[in-house]
């Protein structure tokens, strides 16, 4: 048992880095070890490079423009999404929330009353259904 616990500690030692003594735990601490500790400071953050700042805005802009796209191309509504139009059209607007929606569906208050707008609005397109969802 004894061999093998050993065996464990050299195989871990080959990975972890070598042991402090105490006192020199202690002097780190004190400050007296002439050498900083590189990233020493707390709460340390490195500046962001001017390119990593620009490569992040190029793929914002690349999955608001893929977003924009998708919404334009119209594809058909999904059955789901058909089923809750059909409340979110024929019903009015405080029945939407007071009332059962059919086909067992259940969306979030607000989204509803937001797709009912929307639809009153632009009328009852695919557009217009999804206008909420796009937006928020």
């Amino acid at each position: 048992m004894l061999l093998r616990e050993n065996a464990l500690r050299r195989a871990a030692s080959a990975f972890l880095p070598p042991r402090k003594s105490v006192t020199a735990l202690q002097e780190s601490f004190d400050g007296s070890d002439s050498a900083p500790l590189q990233g020493d400071r707390i709460g340390f953050t490195p500046e962001p490079s001017q390119r990593s700042t620009q490569l992040l805005y190029l793929v914002l802009l690349l999955g608001a423009a893929i977003r924009v796209v998708q919404y334009f191309r119209r594809p058909a509504l999904w059955l789901d999404e058909a089923m809750l139009s059909i409340s979110i059209v024929k019903r009015p607007l405080r029945a939407l929330i007071f009332s059962p929606l059919e086909f067992n569906q259940s969306a979030p208050p607000l989204y509803l009353q937001i797709a009912k707008i929307s639809t009153m609005i632009f009328g009852p397109t695919e557009l217009a259904l999804r206008l909420p969802s796009f937006l928020f």
